[in-house]
């Protein structure tokens, strides 16, 4: 019995384990699906029932930790990412473009470097806010979702989700969400901040469905929120969660032009081009655990200059 839609098909593998099972199990077999970036594809639990586990790493995020491992093993590891920007012009100036600033730079990869090695759960997420056209989409799009596996893990979602009285069908089975064009409510009692608050920070989180009794499913998704709106997301002072970046001043397509003299369908192919060694590259970065669970405070850091 499955509970759910499977987005691949059953490998030949976990086929014959299911012929096995239901020739050694005298009750009926049943299955239901799960979803767990750390279990491995196939389980029967305690109650004899056949776990299939919907995640499924991505053949780059496989390559880049084999990468690792053998610099790992070298003891090799990169201890800063000085060479990127030589090596990956074109990635390297659609973040830029993003961060602007070079210790913002700095956090912003750190910090997406642990979650690609790791899976796990900073506890922070990270806000850009900036005009439309700074290229917010361009890097969740065909970044993000290229390495953590496409759409069905990285789902995009709107304010309208985060109001709704119903949980987004698709966090089901998230690794990474971007909210995007998020506003903030600054109404009293806003139920909308405190999903979100459950959803960068808490081990958990409620799924609400219509006509159907609510339920706790484990929460493995890291957030990052886009906006354009001059407040997007309503923060309280001694909210620890989000880290807020302004984006640059000029769009994506116009730096591009001045910077490789390209179109953007031709900046993006050679953006594509870079990605596997990127991220390869990217994994391959000592972690820093203590920096990536902490958010970047930037008043602090403009204060400083």
């Amino acid at each position: 019995i499955l509970d759910g839609d499977l987005p691949f098909e059953i490998s030949d593998d976990v086929q014959e384990m299911i012929k096995k099972l239901k020739k050694n199990t005298r009750i009926p077999l049943l299955m239901r699906t799960i979803f767990n970036p750390f279990e491995g594809k196939f389980n029967l639990n305690s109650n004899k029932v056949v776990e299939l586990n919907l995640y499924r790493d991505s053949e780059v995020r496989k390559k880049a930790l084999e990468a690792r491992k053998l610099r790992e093993a070298a003891n090799e590891l990169y201890k800063n990412f000085d060479f990127f920007e030589e090596r990956f012009p074109y990635i390297y100036t659609l973040i830029e473009n993003l961060c602007v600033k070079p210790d913002r730079i700095r956090y912003f990869i750190y910090w997406l470097s642990y979650i690609c090695v790791t899976l796990k759960k900073t506890g922070t997420a990270v806000v850009f806010k900036g005009i439309q056209g700074t290229g917010k989409g361009v890097f969740f799009t065909h970044l993000i979702q290229y390495f953590f596996g496409g759409k069905q893990f990285c789902p995009t979602l709107g304010n309208r989700d985060i109001m709704s009285d119903f949980t987004p069908w698709a966090l089901q089975r998230a690794l990474f969400v971007c909210f995007n064009e998020v506003k903030a409510n600054l109404k009293e009692g806003n139920d909308g901040y405190e999903k979100l608050k459950t959803y960068v920070t808490d081990p958990d989180f409620r799924f609400e469905r219509k006509n159907i009794d609510s339920t706790y499913l484990d929460n493995f998704f890291n957030c990052i929120l886009f906006s354009n709106n001059p407040v997007p997301i309503q923060i309280q002072a001694e909210d620890r969660r989000y880290t807020l970046f302004n984006t640059g001043d000029e769009k994506l397509k116009a730096v591009v032009k001045e910077r490789f003299d390209m179109t953007s369908k031709e900046y993006i192919e050679k953006l594509e081009e870079e990605r596997d060694e990127f991220f390869s590259a990217l994994c391959c970065l000592e972690l820093d655990e203590e920096l990536v669970t902490q958010i970047y405070d930037t008043e602090r850091s403009e204060e400083r200059r």
